[in-house]
């Protein structure tokens, strides 16, 4: 009797995980965990990319002062 409720219960188990359903239900989870994480993702980015184009600023106004002789190359 116990064998034939193994078998069952893990014949359900392998129709289950077979199924589109439990496809389904991971693509899902998977979103959800992207989504999570993909908006601290982004500020970051949104944050270095600021601060490359300070930098790149920064170091175009240093180059037209050494273009200009107002600055030292040392």
């Amino acid at each position: 009797m116990a064998y034939r409720v193994d078998d069952a219960v893990v014949g359900r188990i392998r129709e289950v995980a077979e199924s589109r359903a439990l496809q389904q239900l991971a693509a899902k989870e998977v979103h959800r965990m992207v989504e999570t994480t993909a908006e601290p993702a982004r500020e970051e980015r949104d944050s270095i990319l600021e601060d490359l184009g300070r930098i790149s600023k920064d170091f175009t106004r240093w180059a037209n002062r050494l273009d200009r002789s107002c600055v030292d190359e040392e």
